[in-house]
């Protein structure tokens, strides 16, 4: 009789033990955010306008068919941009950001071991995956993985329907949020108001042990076009694919029951439920749409 009454306790304790955890990682993961957030004010504040989600050059791409022949740079994100102001300036002055003839950047064989580094401020402790993941089969002489990049829970909103010009992974230069490739929007052009528009959301990859996610160095920027937690997201009961490599567009979410973090163009961060409206997704997103709305 005593067993089976410390077995019904244990069985009622349980559910607001794990409860009690996951609010602890929620917090955690909100004041990620939060940090990333003042950071992204103080690269502002130092250089007057937002990183682009990304530095990418391709003669390639759509949008960028007036290049030379042949002018490529593969130059990282604004999760490195922002580097010094997570005090992470180690890793940052490791980046020659001057060394523009390695036309692969972030992929080539002085700099990836930048990508590689865990930057504790981008992951999410409810995600049960925290690895590098491989992207690509390329080897550096040394015998290391050139693409053995470290994952992200955080990703720049970049636009409201898709931040890809092109299947083959050109990012497009006229996103309708606040950090877009080669962009460097100022507070002042958030017509929408910073407090209404989104600027980081948080995402998810393939299970522990899959080595697949979205890396925090390069291409990391998503739009709001499917939603939070759609049918092509672990968490969503779907699978995963690399955004710019399959259809171009992946939901943003997360492992947190009912919804994701997002990061605030004021520097604030507020959990969005699954459940939002898309319309309201969407107006949250952009920075000049003329329809300033605020969380339901």
């Amino acid at each position: 009789m005593v067993i089976a009454i410390i077995a019904i306790l244990i069985a009622l304790l349980l559910p607001a033990v794990q409860a009690a955890r996951e609010a602890a990682r929620r917090t955690h993961c909100t004041n990620n955010f939060k940090q990333v957030g003042i950071a992204l004010h103080n690269y502002h504040s130092a250089l007057g306008r937002f990183p682009p989600s990304e530095v990418y050059v391709d003669w390639r791409c759509p949008d960028q068919a007036s290049l030379g022949s042949g002018e490529f740079y593969n130059g990282g994100s604004w999760a490195g941009l922002i580097l010094p102001y997570l005090e992470q300036s180690t890793v940052y002055d490791a980046w020659d950001f001057s060394n523009v003839t390695t036309q692969n950047g972030i992929y080539d064989c002085v700099h990836n071991f930048v990508a590689q580094q865990r930057v504790a401020a981008y992951l999410c402790p409810s995600d049960p995956q925290d690895e590098h993941i491989r992207w690509g089969t390329n080897w550096c002489p040394d015998g290391k993985p050139k693409w053995d990049l470290y994952m992200t829970n955080m990703t720049a909103v970049a636009d409201s329907q898709n931040t890809w010009s092109d299947p083959w992974a050109c990012p497009r230069l006229d996103g309708d949020g606040v950090m877009f490739c080669l962009s460097g929007v100022r507070v002042v052009e958030i017509f929408d108001g910073s407090s209404n528009t989104l600027i980081t959301g948080e995402v998810t990859g393939g299970e522990p042990g899959s080595h697949i996610a979205h890396p925090w160095a390069t291409k990391n920027q998503f739009d709001t076009a499917l939603g939070i937690n759609g049918p092509n997201t672990i968490p969503g009961d779907g699978t995963f694919a690399y955004a710019a490599f399959s259809d171009g567009q992946k939901p943003l979410s997360s492992y947190h029951p009912g919804g994701c973090h997002f990061g605030f163009a004021d520097g604030s961060s507020h959990f969005v439920s699954e459940n939002i409206d898309a319309v309201v997704l969407a107006g949250l997103t952009t920075r000049q749409g003329g329809e300033p709305v605020d969380l339901p």
